[in-house]
């Protein structure tokens, strides 16, 4: 057993006790002697979590509606603007999700520090089909997922899509 640190909690009183085995240990029952008390506030903070679980969090919360969520440690909710964006930048190699081809307005917030995650709903306006590239989002955002990345063309029951954008400031912060 490697060295693992667990909590106990007794009243209001928290212990933290290190506990490891090696090859010498006996089959005896284990005795714990508690030593001292680490303040209730205190803590050891709980690692922050990854872009895949925040990610895979803001989609769950989005499409499955009346379900919870998986459980991310630290994860609350944050007001979010109900207004356009200019989400996709014009790039002469891949012009076709910038400007007026694409309506994007945040849907959710959150936030886990050190990250905030903001999920928005894309919208195709083009009579034609689009293929949305994570490459061309603008704004400072350390990852992006597009759940479908293919919208079918306009007016179409498959031309929206989510796009969950990860960053280390809220989205107004994080947005060009």
């Amino acid at each position: 057993l490697p060295p693992t640190r667990l909590y106990l909690a007794s009243g209001a009183r928290l212990f933290a006790l290190e506990v490891r085995a090696d090859e010498t240990a006996s089959a005896r029952p284990l005795r714990i002697r508690a030593e001292k008390a680490v303040p209730e506030a205190v803590s050891e903070a709980a690692p922050a979590p990854g872009y895949v679980a925040l990610a895979r969090y803001a989609v769950q919360a989005l499409y499955a509606a009346g379900h919870r969520p998986a459980q991310v440690p630290g994860i609350r909710p944050r007001p979010v603007a109900d207004r356009p964006v200019a989400l996709f930048r014009c790039r002469a190699a891949a012009p076709a999700a910038c400007g007026d081809a694409t309506e994007a307005r945040p849907l959710a917030a959150w936030e886990a520090r050190p990250y905030f995650v903001t999920a928005l709903e894309v919208r195709n306006r083009l009579p034609r089909a689009l293929e949305l590239d994570p490459r061309d989002i603008r704004g400072d955002f350390a990852a992006a997922a597009i759940v479908h990345p293919r919208l079918a063309a306009a007016g179409d029951p498959h031309d929206a899509t989510a796009v969950v954008l990860i960053s280390a400031l809220p989205f107004a912060g994080a947005e060009p």
